[in-house]
């Protein structure tokens, strides 16, 4: 995958991710379940990492998400051909460090909305960047084991 669509993707998850936060901090005035008992749109202001670690500590989640943000920019720009899969990988990524990082630079906080129950367990509340870096950070260990085959 050439790197210019890695950035226009990249981007395009980013935007994504903002214009939802945006609808959802403007017009999401109450908890709305989707799927009862399972799945809920519900706002909350994280200004912690999942289930609100760290909220003590803004700088640190700040100075964390740069350091990703450098380390994966280094990657991306070192590799000479990146498979379509590890690609899409660094752009889910990019894009969903850039939306949560946004949000805590301009806001103090990330703006969350997915909620998930599980029975009686109630996932923390989570966003599209997050899951933005979830796939993409599985999609690249994937590629990663799947390298690793080849070599041995």
């Amino acid at each position: 995958m050439k790197k210019q669509t890695i950035f226009l993707l990249s981007g395009i998850f980013f935007a994504l991710d903002l214009v939802v936060k945006q609808v959802i901090r403007l017009f999401l005035t109450h908890s709305l379940p989707l799927i009862p008992h399972f799945l809920s749109l519900t706002y909350t202001e994280n200004r912690g990492a999942a289930w609100g670690i760290f909220d003590q500590y803004p700088i640190l989640l700040i100075g964390i998400a740069i350091f990703f943000l450098w380390f994966l920019l280094h990657n991306i720009k070192q590799e000479a051909k990146i498979k379509k899969i590890t690609g899409l990988a660094y752009a889910l990524i990019l894009g969903g460090l850039l939306g949560n990082l946004f949000d805590r630079l301009f806001f103090g906080y990330v703006i969350d909305y997915i909620q998930v129950f599980l029975g009686n367990y109630a996932f923390p509340i989570f966003n599209l960047a997050d899951t933005f870096l979830v796939v993409g950070i599985i999609l690249w260990i994937i590629e990663i084991i799947r390298g690793e085959k080849h070599e041995l």
